[in-house]
């Protein structure tokens, strides 16, 4: 769906999530899909997040594969749940192809937002997992599978 979805009190789909920032790792230059006699540029459009209002703590932002960029994302997310304050953010945040300084303008805008939990997972890439272990140490965490994180 192109819109947010309330799944339930105080927990949301985003839909799409428009392209705002700076971030373009999540956009490929080779992937195009076919509209009857025309190819158009995949900008994977139907990646979505599911976000989370945990009482008492801020927003869980629950990322797939970040295409439209993980800042982009989370300030999505905060627009559509109404709730400024971000406690964990978990996924994939495709920046694995990230490039110049497009890794550590996202690092620097997460970190600005103070989440208490960073666990960058999959498509993000070791540099850009290196980069949030470094300038975030206290709320870092490894993604793992069957791993439990405490909120």
């Amino acid at each position: 769906t192109d819109e947010p979805v309330a799944l339930a009190a105080g927990c949301w789909t985003t839909g799409y999530v428009p392209r705002r920032s700076f971030e373009r790792a999540g956009r490929s230059a080779t992937r195009y899909y076919r509209q009857d006699d025309v190819f158009l540029r995949d900008d994977i459009e139907d990646d979505q997040a599911i976000v989370i209002n945990v009482q008492g703590k801020g927003l869980v932002v629950l990322a797939g594969c970040a295409h439209a960029g993980i800042v982009n994302t989370v300030h999505y997310a905060r627009e559509i749940s109404g709730v400024e304050r971000v406690w964990a953010i978990l996924g994939g945040f495709h920046l694995a192809s990230a490039e110049g300084g497009e890794l550590q303008r996202t690092v620097d805008e997460i970190a600005a937002l103070r989440p208490a939990v960073i666990v960058p997972t999959h498509c993000t890439g070791l540099a850009a997992m290196c980069a949030f272990a470094a300038q975030m140490p206290q709320a870092f965490a490894a993604g793992v599978v069957g791993g439990t994180y405490l909120f």
